[in-house]
């Protein structure tokens, strides 16, 4: 099982994590774990 790791640190990014999430899912991750930073 391939697990893959997403990160976005701001509000901004949000279609960074879903391109993020796409190629992870692309690569054979069947379990993808995802960060939500804030600046603040």
């Amino acid at each position: 099982m391939k697990i893959g790791y997403a990160r976005m640190r701001t509000r901004d990014q949000e279609g960074s994590l879903q391109t993020q999430q796409t190629a992870l899912r692309q690569a054979g991750c069947s379990k993808i774990f995802q960060d939500r930073l804030s600046g603040a």
